[in-house]
């Protein structure tokens, strides 16, 4: 009897520790007899297409200004540069050509040979004028500094005036000294200052635009005045004197002296 109990005790600890450790199996969907389920597929949503930005091809006029504004890198490439020039405002005579031979010594500093010429054929100062003609022949300094363009200029320049006097006052002149009394001249030399800009091309153009040039006459050179001694008249003889004087003595402006050219 004791023998029975002691089996039925031990059977029934085997029976409960295998249901501590045995794990249920879960009949698969092939098991009982059905398909696999699907997984649930993302529904595609439409993208907008993609626009790429338009790439702008440059204009003649913004290459122009992007070479332009190199300016100091073109100098630096070449050493000589010829110009013509116009003023539209120059003192005494108001219009004139010129022009310029440039040597750049480096990017930040050039030298300049110029030569300017004018006329004007009618009265002027209220007198009998004939006709006025000017020479300015200059050394100039040109210095950029660390600037692109800009630049301050200074120099010394010899200057030459002829001054062909009008009938009005040659009346005042006997006949046979009329020849000599016709012609005045005046050598001045002087220096000067200005400042303006100047732009260079990779293919060797320049453009320039002084807007500002003064010059000082400092030393009479030479002065014929023919005139003065051979006319009959006192106030014709004052009034050249003056005229003269100016000429001597004023400082002309120039403003907005336009150049082009090229360099190499």
């Amino acid at each position: 009897m004791l023998s029975r109990i002691c089996v039925f005790v031990v059977v029934q600890i085997g029976l409960l520790a295998f249901a501590q450790t045995w794990t249920p199996i879960e009949p698969t969907p092939e098991v009982l007899g059905g398909h696999p389920a699907e997984t649930p597929r993302a529904i595609p949503t439409e993208q907008p297409p993609v626009v790429l930005p338009e790439v702008k091809k440059p204009s003649v006029g913004d290459k122009l200004r992007s070479e332009l504004l190199e300016s100091r890198l073109h100098r630096a490439e070449t050493k000589w540069a010829v110009l013509g020039s116009y003023s539209l405002f120059d003192m005494w005579i108001l219009n004139r050509y010129g022009l310029t031979g440039t040597y750049h010594s480096e990017p930040s500093l050039s030298y300049e040979l110029e030569y300017v010429t004018g006329s004007i054929g009618f009265s002027a100062l209220g007198l009998d004028i004939g006709k006025i003609s000017e020479q300015r022949l200059s050394l100039l300094r040109r210095s950029y500094n660390t600037r692109n363009t800009f630049n301050f200029i200074t120099g010394i320049f010899y200057n030459k005036f002829d001054v062909r006097v009008g009938d009005d006052l040659l009346a005042s002149v006997s006949g046979e000294d009329r020849v000599s009394a016709e012609l005045i001249e005046l050598s001045t030399l002087g220096v000067t200052w200005g400042l303006g800009n100047r732009w260079q091309t990779t293919k060797g153009f320049v453009f320039g635009a002084d807007w500002f040039l003064i010059h000082i006459p400092l030393v009479k050179l030479s002065e014929k005045n023919a005139f003065a001694r051979e006319s009959n008249d006192s106030n014709d003889k004052d009034d050249v004197e003056t005229a003269l004087k100016l000429f001597r003595n004023i400082p002309a402006l120039v403003l907005l002296k336009l150049q082009v050219g090229y360099s190499f």
